[in-house]
């Protein structure tokens, strides 16, 4: 009898743990909030692991209980990765409040990373000739969608005529990017443009691959920036540096302009000065340290994030402003790679 008391307590204990278990697994995969596919990277590397989510309305991470699907096809992780490259459609399934829900449709693009072609053009806005360097990024760009520029203005007329938009960090790259005549525009920090070889030089450096590339966020919060930073590459990144600078477009000031005279130019009768010449991505302020920061080791395809928060001084529009971040080897400052992008905007890897 007291053998059979025991079983039966037992037997209730088991009924009581299954049905404790079936309500455990009811409340697991029966989801009360409509939830959002998120994902790490929408653009990878071949091989790269890219996590995938599903979030509730107040940040719930649902993903184990959610099934994904990549183009069409269940996959048994919330993790993607492929050696081929093209477009995935990516989407979750999961359970809300009973009815088998599945969430809209995005894509993750596996790439080969390109290489920007980085164009520093040295300035002068007391030195006639400076225009000229307008016109040659204005040429390249017919050649390729593919660069970014940053402008950098410098003084060498009256080193005692302080100019507001000179700053030490122009003087240091005129200094030390190799080209004795001013001013000038320099392609990838290994050659300058002349009137003929503008051409050649871009489109030899148009189109090729690169081992790594970058990705760049940010908000803007009253004068608070924060800024978000990714790189992710195919090879180890071993003592690699994260250049990050803040620059400024449609800048407006008088420079001088000693090609107001000559018919052949696009300068021809705009003034000597021109009174609102245009300077475009300006550099403005170092996010980073002005020749970068020392990334820590990176293994090949995981990606390398760093963020950085700065104040923007009053004297900038913040409307105008972009950020722009490339990566160098050690102390070598030639840019293995580069992206550039408006403040308030996310641009994935290229």
């Amino acid at each position: 009898m007291k053998n059979l008391k025991l079983l039966v307590s037992i037997g209730l204990i088991v009924l009581l743990t299954v049905s404790i278990s079936c309500k455990t697994d009811d409340t697991i995969y029966i989801i009360n909030d409509t939830a959002k596919l998120e994902l790490e990277f929408n653009k990878g590397l071949r091989g790269q692991e890219i996590s995938l989510s599903l979030e509730g309305s107040n940040g719930e991470n649902f993903s184990e209980e959610a099934t994904f699907y990549i183009n069409g096809s269940m996959i048994e992780s919330s993790v993607f990765s492929s050696q081929n490259i093209g477009s995935y459609e990516v989407f979750a399934e999961y359970n809300l409040a009973g009815t088998i829900t599945q969430t809209p449709t995005q894509n993750i693009e596996i790439i080969i990373p390109k290489n920007k072609i980085f164009l520093d053009m040295v300035l002068d806005r007391s030195h006639g000739q400076s225009p000229k360097i307008n016109s040659y990024l204005k040429e390249a760009k017919t050649y390729s969608s593919n660069i970014i520029n940053i402008s950098w203005i410098t003084t060498r007329i009256n080193p005692d005529d302080i100019d507001p938009l000179t700053t030490i960090e122009a003087g240091y790259m005129n200094n030390n990017l190799g080209n004795p005549s001013f001013p000038s525009a320099y392609i990838n920090r290994d050659g300058w443009f002349s009137v003929n070889n503008i051409e050649n030089l871009v489109t030899e450096a148009d189109g090729i691959d690169s081992s790594c590339t970058v990705g760049i966020s940010s908000i803007l919060n009253n004068q608070s920036l924060t800024i978000e930073i990714n790189v992710v590459a195919e090879i180890d990144m071993f003592e690699y540096k994260l250049v990050v600078y803040l620059i400024e477009d449609n800048v407006i000031g008088p420079q001088k302009n000693s090609l107001n005279n000559n018919e052949a130019s696009e300068w021809f009768g705009k003034g000597d000065p021109i009174p609102n010449f245009q300077y475009n991505n300006l550099y403005r302020k170092s996010v980073s340290n002005f020749l970068g920061d020392y990334m820590e080791f990176t293994p090949a395809l995981t990606a390398f994030t760093k963020e950085f928060e700065i104040d923007i001084p009053n004297n900038y529009n913040t409307e105008n402003l972009k950020v722009l971040a490339y990566i160098t080897n050690g102390e070598d400052f030639i840019p293995i790679n580069s992206q550039i992008a408006n403040i308030n905007t996310k641009v994935a890897f290229e």
